[in-house]
């Protein structure tokens, strides 16, 4: 029995053990089943995102509107990857701010929202660095919930499309569920495909880009071929007949004519150069330039024709031009281009002699193992070595400032360059800044090195080839230019007429120097400057009214010189105008922005010039006449500053109307004795003693400015002079020192108005526990009056019985009256009503005055 339960216990035991087995078997399989679920979902989507990108490739790469790339893209995203809805946001003139441009999936009603939206988005996503990844889990921020609102999008994802370093878009796309069958929640799985779809976008805006270059690149190209196509046959129909005239076919010709002619000539055979520079770049550009290379035995000959027209040149500017010519290269097994050959030798010759003053040149052919070489070597100014990789560069000048030495289009090298190469060859530079350069083009003798089809069979020992050669114009600019500059100034500074304007000109090409002078020389004094640095010392000792400049020239440009002149005292007012190669809108606002008074552009017309000069001359002249009228404005307003700082501390003692007429000092002298009839009011507040001595002084103090303040602003009113006043005592004047119509009147009324204004306060003062009242005389009659005292403190007083009967009948007067003696009553009896008062015996006076009240004024 126990055997049998001790059974059953180890078979419950083994079946507990294989059930735990099978339960754990269970769970792995469940996990492998999830493992290959996400797999199969993350292989679900790389076949989608491979799809897509397929599909996108071979959709979006012709088109060259990037619109179109973005609407076929939106499309394949909602088609092929389950989105709901996308939308393009295109960045706006705002930054970090994007409005909807492009979308599907929405409803028209919510489309028609999109034009007025706009999202700020973080920084980032104009870096290419930004992200949204937005699933049910995300935290909330407030740009994915305004998102989620204007886009009613609840699950999305959002990043830049980036070209350049520079966001064209941003992609939006989401669903409107979380999940959609077939399509789990949006993962780091969508987020690669969005990210290689953008890099998609991105390559293909790229390259078109690149294709809408290539395709402006070849159309400049032609274009630059055919106008300088179409500008040969008017320079020819001007060349040709001009050489007719100066060769005297149709007859003599003064010499100032002669002279304009070769002027005119030599710059349209400079421009017919500059032309077929420009003409043979562009056919090197299209891959038009096909060489034709035939024997030529003896290229030394060649040379030394080409390099005869040079030596005059050579000679005139003391270089010493040499020959340096290998002998075995007569003979020779030597395939050239003559025309092109020449045009290389051309550019290499007009290099040395352009940049080379003093010293030599050397012109050396060689042949050293089964190579020809040509060099050119020159005493000259030399190139930097941070210059030298760049200097076959097309368009590329060794100096490229506004203020290099010598003129050039930067291509002459370039097309050295690209003839040796026609010829399978090569060239090279040694230089040293400062020293001189050396170019040496190398070509392989023989022709197995060439295109047969480049090849032509039969040998020209002639040298009719050369007849076509350029002819050799230098410019002749910079310190070459320098020539008859000085010897003009000097003569214009003798005749000069210093009832014109003078104009000074700096231009280091003399042939257009020349020309303005002459175009201005019957109206101004014109002195001209060879550049700017010249112009700058020649504005300091002309001192002219007027500069026009040059922008590019050596040692100092145009705009060198503005800043010279601006920081300087005495010329920064002097007005500039640029007249310079430089066109074009942007030249022009950057000229006006440095601080150039006008600008006008090359090729220009004489009268247009001569008349932004008038302007500028004229508005010069106003502008000194308003200077002047400025100073004087000045000067009158210090004045009457000056005078307005005496007259306030003068009112501190004298009157407001004896202040004005000390200051205004075009009269006789107001302080000086002098006699004259006045009207004198006399007023005082009665009990002040008694209340100055019973109350406190702030108490006291506190009356007098109410009652000086209110009777002040009366007298001022009626035109009276205070002529002093101590403690609540006055003494007015009216005549005196200013005269005024019906003097007695304006006292009256003066009085009547003051016993009025004091009626209110007395009021108030009483309530206050101050009995205090008003009493007032007047008298009228003649006196001396002028100022009282010693320097330092003058007054200004009235001797005269007048003034002690004023006083008297206000000590007389009762709270409320107006004393007036017969003759005031004489002058203003029409005026007021009055009461009698009787004869009063006053104190200083020999006899009675017959006194009356001023009750008030008629109606």
């Amino acid at each position: 029995m126990a055997a049998h339960e001790d059974e059953i216990d180890r078979l419950q035991k083994e079946l507990t053990y294989y059930k735990r087995g099978a339960d754990e078997l269970a769970g792995e399989n469940l996990k492998l089943d999830m493992t290959i679920g996400g797999l199969k979902h993350e292989l679900s989507q790389r076949r989608q995102g491979f799809a897509l990108l397929s599909k996108l490739q071979q959709s979006i790469g012709a088109h060259k509107q990037i619109s179109s790339i973005f609407e076929i893209t939106i499309r394949a995203i909602n088609s092929t990857v389950a989105m709901d809805r996308t939308v393009l946001l295109a960045p706006t003139n705002v930054e970090h701010c994007y409005t909807p441009s492009q979308w599907l999936g929405f409803h028209q009603e919510v489309a028609d929202r999109f034009a007025s939206l706009k999202l700020r988005f973080p920084p980032e996503f104009a870096q290419g660095t930004g992200l949204l990844l937005v699933t049910k889990n995300s935290e909330p921020t407030s740009l994915i919930e305004e998102i989620r609102a204007a886009f009613d999008l609840p699950y999305f994802l959002c990043l830049p499309v980036m070209v350049d370093s520079a966001p064209i878009g941003l992609l939006l796309s989401g669903r409107l569920k979380e999940a959609k069958p077939m399509y789990p929640p949006l993962d780091q799985g969508d987020v690669d495909t969005f990210q290689a779809i953008a890099g998609l976008i991105s390559a293909c805006v790229q390259n078109m880009r690149v294709a809408v270059l290539q395709e402006t690149d070849r159309l400049k190209t032609e274009f630059f071929a055919n106008i300088s196509h179409e500008f040969r046959t008017p320079i020819t129909l001007t060349v040709g007949p001009l050489e007719q005239i100066l060769v005297g076919r149709y007859g003599a010709l003064p010499d100032s004519i002669r002279a304009q002619l070769h002027v005119i000539l030599r710059n349209q055979e400079r421009l017919l150069g500059l032309i077929n520079q420009i003409l043979d770049v562009a056919k090197l550009e299209a891959g038009r330039m096909q060489l034709k290379a035939s024997p030529v035995h003896d290229l030394n000959r060649f040379v030394e024709e080409r390099v005869l027209p040079f030596r005059s040149i050579a000679e005139e500017r003391g270089i010493e031009l040499k020959l340096s010519l290998d002998s075995r290269v007569r003979g020779a097994d030597l395939f050239v281009d003559r025309e092109k050959f020449d045009k290389l030798l051309w550019n290499l010759l007009s290099n040395a002699v352009k940049f080379t003053k003093r010293g030599q040149i050397e012109v050396a052919t060689e042949i050293q193992e089964h190579v020809f070489s040509l060099t050119v070597t020159d005493t000259g100014i030399g190139i930097k070595q941070d210059e030298l990789p760049h200097i076959f560069e097309r368009f590329r000048q060794a100096d490229e400032s506004a203020s290099r030495e010598y003129a050039g289009t930067g291509l002459g090298l370039a097309l050295v360059k690209e003839v040796a190469a026609l010829h399978g060859g090569q060239v090279t530079v040694h230089s040293q800044y400062g020293a001189g350069s050396s170019f040496r083009v190398s070509i392989p003798l023989g022709k197995a090195h060439l295109d047969p089809a480049s090849v032509v069979e039969f040998a020209e020992e002639d040298l009719e080839a050369l007849r076509g050669s350029p002819k050799v114009v230098i410019v002749d600019e910079g310190a070459a230019g320098e020539e008859g500059v000085d010897q003009h100034n000097q003569e214009a500074e003798r005749t000069r007429d210093r009832a014109r304007p003078t104009i000074l000109y700096a231009e280091d090409n003399r042939d257009l120097r020349n020309h303005v002078r002459d175009l201005l020389a019957a109206d101004y004094n014109v002195f001209l400057a060879v550049d700017g640095r010249d112009g700058f010392e020649k504005a300091k000792q002309y001192r002219p009214d007027l500069i026009i400049s040059d922008q590019m020239m050596p040692q100092m440009g145009g705009r060198g010189l503005l800043r010279a002149i601006r920081a300087d005292p005495e010329l920064r007012a002097t007005p500039v105008i640029f007249l310079t190669a430089r066109a074009g809108t942007e030249a022009r606002i950057e000229s006006l922005e440095a601080g150039a008074d006008d600008y006008l552009a090359k090729p220009f017309d004489g009268a247009e010039l001569r008349a932004r000069i008038r302007t500028l001359l004229r508005a010069r002249a106003q502008e000194r006449e308003l200077a002047e009228l400025n100073r004087t404005l000045e000067q009158r307003v210090q004045e009457q500053v000056a005078q307005l700082d005496r007259l306030g501390r003068l009112k501190r003692f004298f009157s407001p109307q004896l202040a004005e007429l000390i200051v205004a000092g075009g009269a006789e002298d107001p302080l000086k004795s002098h006699r004259r009839e006045v009207t004198v009011v006399f007023l005082d507040l009665r009990g002040f003693t008694a209340f100055a001595e019973i109350s406190e002084p702030e108490e006291v103090m506190s009356v007098l400015r109410e009652y000086h303040a209110g009777m002040g602003k009366l007298i001022l009113a009626a035109e009276g002079t205070l002529e002093r006043f101590t403690g609540d005592g006055m003494m007015i004047f009216f005549n005196d020192p200013v005269p005024v119509p019906n003097p007695g009147e304006r006292a009256v009324r003066m009085a009547v108005a003051m016993r009025d204004r004091v009626g209110g306060m007395a009021a108030r003062w009483r309530k206050l526990g101050y009995d205090l009242d008003f009493g007032v005389g007047i008298a009228q009659g003649y006196a001396t009056i002028g100022a009282i005292g010693f320097e330092g403190r003058w007054d200004y007083g009235a001797i005269g019985t007048v003034t002690n009967l004023a006083a008297r009948l206000c000590g007389e007067a009762k709270p409320g009256q107006i004393l007036i003696p017969p003759r005031v009553l004489g002058a203003v009896e029409e005026l007021v009503e009055v009461e009698p008062v009787g004869a009063l015996a006053l104190k200083g006076l020999h006899r009675p005055v017959d006194a009356h009240n001023v009750l008030r004024l008629k109606e």
